[in-house]
């Protein structure tokens, strides 16, 4: 059987002579180890490899205290077999992470020390030993070690100032963390703005009153500490997360600190009010902007956008104001008020809608296929049928997207089935793909006019196995069981 097989595999390694071989990799090939004991080594390194990996996964998902005696008990046995060289560095690092997050702080402190006693701790290491002290309710400690790290030019990150913060405020003592962030600006490493921004807005929600907080901040000259970036970042994770209220108080707390807004603040200030709801507020922001000349081309979309998706009236009076002042205005912008427009209940829509485009070629503003796709909109709603067939034609030519193709697909799918899919084909054969939409509006045509194998054939030549939305597929389900269709598709 021997003599068989090695005719068979040749010079080839067996599968199990492949574990006693190791890759040259200079010379890409295999080699044969020299002795038993490099086999011997090379298998218990596997081995320890193996084992190791499976600790640190262990290790890194524990997560509250009921795993401590499982913790002890791997650790004991690892002392005992002893880890591979090398390996004992990164299980302390990780029984470290596992009894900081189970709050045994002598266990802790001990792995730390057994840690810096063979390197020097990172700063994760510092971070996580620092913060264990800090929910154990060791404040000193946590405070020495703080300074020990910044000597060692260690920075301190985010994580770790929120923790003093959130231990303070555990505590309801915002005063001694004005102090405590006041001496620690004096170390190597300074807390960011983005904490004395959290700071200040705690001074606020405890009821300090506006006098406390200006000479809060001007005790420590917050201007200085933070910049309109760490402002804008608060304010925005204010306004995205629905605390409007919050982010008004911290815009006028920072109007009073000295610093000033920019135009991407008040980008951010108006859109978060107006998705929100807050109209009259956004209308503010908008007039304090105008005053301040930081009403770029970006702010001008985002408040027509924004504030036209809850009131159209005000975002086509905010595309007036902005005629008034510019005399060129950018594509986008236009194609932002005539959305607004198509998607608005207005009384006279079309008729502004026809308008505004009429104005914009006036201007001599490029359009694009959105600019197409509102105007066809607008004149399918109308139901100018003669005008939207010519307009249609006028800009065939140019059109590289499918959008203004589907406003027509969809006015001829009840009217003219054999026109639809005529100029399907048209704009296939441009080279024009069609997308969800477009497929959606041909097999709900070919559904209404009870076209069932024109339907199978037409999802099989052109949809096939492409990946596409769910209404598609609900589409043809749908209409497969209403004309009693039974395939394999």
């Amino acid at each position: 059987i021997g003599r068989k097989m090695l005719r068979f595999f040749g010079n080839r390694p067996s599968l199990r002579k492949v574990q006693h071989l190791e890759l040259n990799r200079s010379r890409h090939e295999w080699v044969r180890p020299e002795t038993k004991k490099d086999w011997k080594d090379q298998r218990d390194h596997q081995q320890s490899k193996t084992e190791k990996d499976g600790w640190m996964r262990y290790l890194n998902s524990v997560s509250n205290s009921d795993e401590y005696p499982a913790v002890r008990r791997l650790e004991a046995k690892i002392a005992k077999t002893g880890p591979m060289p090398g390996d004992q560095l990164l299980l302390n690092g990780a029984f470290l992470g596992a009894y900081t997050k189970m709050l045994a702080r002598d266990d802790a402190i001990r792995k730390f020390e057994e840690i810096k006693a063979v390197v020097e701790p990172t700063a994760q290491a510092w971070s996580r030993l620092i913060d264990c002290d800090l929910r154990c309710g060791f404040l000193s400690d946590a405070v020495f070690r703080l300074q020990e790290m910044t000597q060692k030019d260690h920075q301190p990150t985010g994580h770790l100032w929120n923790s003093f913060l959130e231990f303070f405020q555990s505590q309801n003592n915002l005063d001694d963390a004005f102090e405590f962030f006041k001496a620690a600006s004096q170390l190597n490493h300074k807390p960011d703005g983005i904490v004395w921004l959290k700071l200040m807005h705690a001074y606020r929600n405890v009821g300090k009153g506006d006098d406390q907080i200006k000479t809060f901040m001007s005790t420590f000259k917050l201007d200085n500490q933070v910049s309109i970036q760490d402002w804008n970042y608060l304010l925005n994770s204010m306004g995205k997360s629905g605390r409007i209220y919050d982010m008004l108080d911290g815009f006028e707390i920072m109007k009073s600190s000295g610093a000033k807004p920019d135009s991407i603040m008040y980008s951010t200030l108006i859109s978060n009010a107006a998705n929100h709801g807050y109209l009259k507020e956004a209308l503010v922001f908008v007039n304090e902007a105008m005053e301040n000349k930081l009403m770029t081309p970006e702010v001008w979309r985002g408040c027509i956008v924004n504030i036209g998706r809850i009131a159209p009236a005000e975002g086509l009076s905010l595309f007036r104001k902005l005629q008034a002042e510019e005399t060129r205005i950018p594509t986008k912008t236009w194609n932002a008020i005539l959305s607004v427009v198509k998607n608005s209940q207005l009384e006279n829509q079309v008729e502004i809608l026809l308008g505004l485009f009429q104005e914009m070629k006036l201007s001599e503003t490029p359009t694009d296929h959105y600019t197409w796709s509102a105007v066809l909109s607008g004149l399918e709603k109308s139901g100018k049928f003669q005008e939207l067939q010519s307009f249609f034609e006028e800009i065939k030519n140019r059109v590289t997207s499918c959008e203004p193709w589907n406003v027509m697909l969809k006015t001829l799918k009840s009217t003219d089935v054999d026109g639809m899919m005529s100029m399907y084909r048209e704009m296939r054969s441009r080279g024009i793909s069609g997308d969800d939409f477009t497929w959606t509006i041909i097999l709900s045509g070919l559904r209404d006019a009870k076209r069932g194998e024109e339907l199978v054939a037409f999802y099989k030549s052109e949809i096939g196995t492409r990946h596409v939305a769910s209404d598609v597929l609900r589409t043809y389900t749908g209409a497969k069981i209403t004309l009693g269709i039974q395939d394999d598709t």
